[in-house]
This record gives structure tokens, sequence and C-alpha cells, in this order.
């Protein structure tokens, strides 16, 4: 489980930042790494299911608007 861990973590910023950035009158005021987060198993589990479900979102938005 380690392996999928630092993978995430390497690239949950760029895919996820927005979530983790703090902002104030349209200043960011703090970005907090997801590194600094402590998860369980069952949080990676929800991680990956978020992630399933908006490449799914994704996919479904491309199909309706090219009919």
């Amino acid at each position: 489980m380690i392996k999928p861990i630092a993978l995430f973590l390497t690239s949950a910023d760029e895919l996820y930042g927005p979530m983790t950035t703090l902002r104030s009158n349209n200043r960011v005021v703090k970005h907090i790494p997801w590194a600094a987060f402590k998860m369980t198993d069952q949080d990676w589990v929800q991680v990956a299911d978020a992630r399933d479900i908006l490449n799914v979102n994704d996919f479904l938005i491309l199909e309706f608007t090219q009919r």
C-alpha cells in the first residue's frame, strides 16, 4: 500500500491542489500539501473512488456534448 500512497502524494497537489489551497479575498493565504493529511486505508479507497467518479464524469460530458 505504501507505493500507491507515495504515487498519489506526488501527483495529488497537481490534481487536487485547489482543494488544499486556502484563499481570502482572491489571494492564496496558505497551501496545505496532501502529505500533511493522515489517511487510513479506507480513506485511500475513497480517494480512488472519487478519482474514478471524476473520470467517468469527464467521459460522460464528452460523450453527451458530441451528440
